[in-house]
């Protein structure tokens, strides 16, 4: 199972944060985005093409930074989904402290089962694709609220 529970965690699907900026009222992160990073939050936004600052160093991983962006730390939650979505895991959670919870295609049935009979009480929300598979504009919930 994976784990996303604040921006750092974003780098292994190359979201990069670097720092915390605040315009009047607002804060922001400053995150270098990979291809791969791009890619999801293009999903994760329902844009085409996202536009980006150019930059060409290496980032994490020996992957080629292809821009940087300024994203509202509210964000976290469904950039995180998608992220987590987008390397495999069939079902993400999100946990009443703000976690998200990946389950892997290696993880075996027992392992998700326990992890859900242990933690009934911590999710707010299970996300999962329905309808066409692998089309990001399915993404649905379970339905379940607490």
């Amino acid at each position: 199972m994976r784990c996303i529970g604040c921006w750092d965690d974003l780098s292994h699907y190359g979201i990069v944060a670097l720092s915390e900026n605040v315009y009047g009222a607002s804060r922001y992160i400053l995150c270098k985005v990979t291809a791969q990073g791009k890619k999801t939050l293009e999903t994760a936004l329902g844009v085409a093409r996202l536009p980006l600052h150019q930059h060409g160093r290496r980032g994490h991983c020996d992957a080629l930074y292809v821009g940087s962006i300024m994203l509202a730390p509210g964000l976290l939650p469904v950039i995180g989904i998608y992220a987590l979505r987008d390397s495999g895991c069939g079902k993400v959670w999100l946990m009443k402290n703000g976690e998200l919870i990946g389950a892997e295609p290696s993880d075996n049935a027992t392992t998700v089962e326990a992890f859900i009979q242990a933690h009934a009480d911590s999710v707010i929300r299970c996300y999962t694709y329905a309808g066409q598979a692998g089309d990001p504009n399915q993404l649905t919930t379970s339905g379940w609220i607490h």
